[in-house]
């Protein structure tokens, strides 16, 4: 019976073993080779290859610092022509306006000093001067009117009307008569000292005016004639080698007003250069002279010692004469006769 027992129960154990083996290993199995934990370890490495690429890999360059494809450019383009459009039209539109005005300005600065040169004067500004001082002296007396005599009034007042309507000064001296001498006297100077005011306004005014266009010229002038003031203005140019006689003829013809525009600038270079050029005219010629004279004096020269005399007759010497002299007999000869003559001497 106990071997019975044992072979069944043996057998039992033994299956239960296996059993227990088998699940041992499925826990094993579960522990290291699930798909949970092979998700863990297998698919992360990838996203870490992947982030590395992707940190490797070098920067999209851009179009124009801004647009990654020539279709994002384009597209801008597109989007923002009708605004460029509209800022052209813009700019033409202004253009014409602008010159529009200036025209407008033109023809009316014409009509004023037309209207100017009808009334005596010689230019717009005198013209205005002379407006803005007589409606002046006219406030004075129409602010002071009730200074004036009850009864004189009404008269003076319409003398005033009268002068302010016309501009004849006929109905202004009338009109005087009724107001105190001393404000009168007042009135004349107060009105001079305006119109000196006004007058020197002016004058700084186109000084400054002057001064502008002046440093406009000479900026233009710099910069078209860098050459021909290469040896004034030029970055190695000193006192020692500036060209000294170029500079003050420029400055003469500036402080004169003979150089107003480019144009007058032109006219100086020409004017310049053929000066230039007959001096170097005069000075070959001058040279050319002085070696005929030379020349003429070695064929002269004679041994020292010969007479100081210049001729034993006294008369006019000949070519023969002259080559005979010595030296000093030569200069003597030069000295009387003149060395014209001695040069021409047959």
């Amino acid at each position: 019976m106990e071997d019975v027992i044992t072979e069944v129960s043996t057998p039992a154990a033994s299956e239960q073993e296996s059993a227990y083996e088998q699940d041992g290993i499925a826990e094993d199995t579960s522990m290291t080779d699930s798909p949970e934990n092979l998700s863990d370890t297998d698919t992360a490495e990838p996203e870490a290859l992947d982030e590395t690429a992707e940190t490797d890999r070098p920067s999209e360059e851009l179009i124009a610092g801004k647009f990654k494809s020539q279709e994002d450019l384009i597209k801008a383009y597109k989007e923002a022509e009708p605004f460029i459009t509209k800022s052209k039209e813009l700019e033409k539109a202004v253009s014409t306006l602008n010159e529009q005005l200036k025209q407008r300005a033109e023809f009316e600065n014409g009509e004023r000093l037309r209207e100017a040169q009808n009334n005596g004067f010689n230019s717009v500004d005198e013209y205005e001067i002379d407006y803005q001082t007589k409606s002046r002296e006219f406030e004075l007396y129409a602010d002071n009117l009730n200074a004036v005599d009850p009864q004189n009034y009404e008269q003076a007042r319409d003398l005033l009307l009268y002068y302010q309507s016309t501009g004849d000064n006929r109905y202004l001296n009338e009109a005087k008569k009724f107001f105190n001498a001393d404000f009168v006297e007042k009135v004349a100077v107060d009105k001079q000292m305006f119109k000196n005011g006004l007058q020197y306004q002016l004058q700084q005014k186109n000084q400054e005016i002057s001064k502008k266009q002046f440093e406009a010229l000479c900026a233009e002038i710099q910069y078209t004639h860098k050459d021909f003031l290469a040896d004034i203005l030029g970055e190695d140019v000193s006192d020692d080698n500036r060209n000294s006689a170029k500079a003050e003829a420029l400055s003469v013809m500036f402080k004169s007003g003979l150089i107003k525009t480019n144009d007058d600038m032109n006219a100086f270079i020409n004017l310049y250069d053929s000066i230039s050029q007959q001096a170097v005219k005069d000075y070959l010629a001058k040279s050319e002279s002085d070696e005929k004279f030379n020349a003429l004096k070695g064929k002269a020269q004679i041994p020292t010692g010969t007479s100081a005399s210049i001729l034993p007759n006294g008369g006019t010497p000949t070519y023969e004469d002259i080559k005979n002299m010595s030296q000093s007999q030569f200069n003597a000869a030069v000295d009387k006769y003149g060395l014209e003559t001695i040069i021409n001497a047959s």
